[in-house]
């Protein structure tokens, strides 16, 4: 059982780092500056990719934990569909996870631009505003790690409950 936990954790975090790359990728692409010399990466986006992918390594983590735990619950109740049952409960935890990050980075940046205004990802970019960038993506970092255990909840509502026997 150790070894085909192992083997499904390192999937489901193999799965869900990709996911979580891809949804930062179309995050980002109103950011990007086309226009970059000699394929440098500017400052600015660097570090907006780098709070991106901190909160979402953030709730990977969460998942990850929870997941284990729905794994070994899994493999206790019905080890015939086990491995049909831990894909299942992967993918749900995945497709929440990646829609927690979603749902704050849409909150984070409707308080943020409340504050500052709206701004031009690609012209802020382009100047080189790289403490925009900072301040906004630790707000979003911010509300991440202050609604884990939120999160964390969410999830446990959908770990497999392991029966006990009562024995008089």
């Amino acid at each position: 059982m150790e070894t085909a936990k192992a083997i499904t954790l390192s999937i489901a975090i193999i799965i869900a780092l990709a996911i979580i790359l891809m949804s930062i990728q179309l995050l980002l692409r109103k950011a990007k500056n086309r226009d970059s010399e000699d394929g440098k990466t500017e400052p600015a986006f660097g570090v907006w990719f780098a709070t991106l992918f901190l909160s979402g390594a953030f709730i990977i983590a969460k998942e990850v934990a929870v997941f284990a735990e729905a794994v070994d619950n899994i493999y206790k109740i019905n080890s015939a569909t086990a491995l049909f049952e831990c894909f299942k409960t992967g993918s749900l935890f995945t497709g929440l996870s990646i829609v927690w990050l979603l749902l704050w980075y849409f909150i984070a940046n409707m308080l943020f631009v409340m504050v500052t205004g709206k701004r031009n990802g690609a012209k802020e970019v382009a100047a080189g505003n790289f403490m925009f960038f900072l301040v906004r993506g630790m707000v979003l970092i911010g509300f991440i790690i202050c609604l884990l255990p939120v999160f964390e909840m969410i999830l446990r509502v959908f770990v497999p409950a392991v029966p006990v026997p009562f024995y008089h």
